[in-house]
């Protein structure tokens, strides 16, 4: 075995322990990256679900404040059930404002959090490309051996 020989074995040795290790930290990247897009997804699904137990909560205090309409003094426009409905009215439009506004903050989070991993992903694959032309590169040493 020449030295050429052995100087292509220990180049392609370090070559791929190095491509090695930096493509598994860009996977443990990507997979972190995933893992949060996951958790903000679940977070979002859980704030959805939420939401509807407050319209269903709502609703019923609706129909309660024009049982209460109904039962009092017919044609009196400022008793409290017609007050309450109007209040109601008011806080739906703004709950489910609030509510939009939260599903896009957390869309574009996830999104954000996908395309991290894509691009860590990416970025382990590009590693491992130049990491095995690099260890052709040591190969030709090997042929001088």
């Amino acid at each position: 075995m020449g030295v050429g020989a052995v100087i292509g074995a220990v180049i392609s040795a370090v070559v791929g322990i190095s491509t090695a290790s930096k493509q598994a930290s860009a996977m443990k990247k990507a997979a972190a990256a995933q893992k949060r897009a996951a958790k903000i997804e679940s977070n979002k699904e859980n704030n959805q679900r939420i939401a509807q137990i407050r319209d269903r909560i709502r609703e019923r205090r609706v129909k309660m404040a024009k049982m209460q309409s109904v039962a009092s003094a017919q044609g009196v426009g400022d008793s409290s059930g017609a007050l309450g409905a109007m209040g109601a009215s008011g806080t739906n439009v703004s709950r489910e404002r609030a509510n939009s506004q939260g599903t896009q903050v957390a869309n574009a989070s996830i999104s954000k959090y996908n395309q991290k991993a894509a691009d860590y992903r990416d970025k382990a694959a590009s590693i491992g490309a130049m990491g095995q032309a690099m260890q052709g590169v040591a190969g030709l040493f090997s042929s001088f051996g």
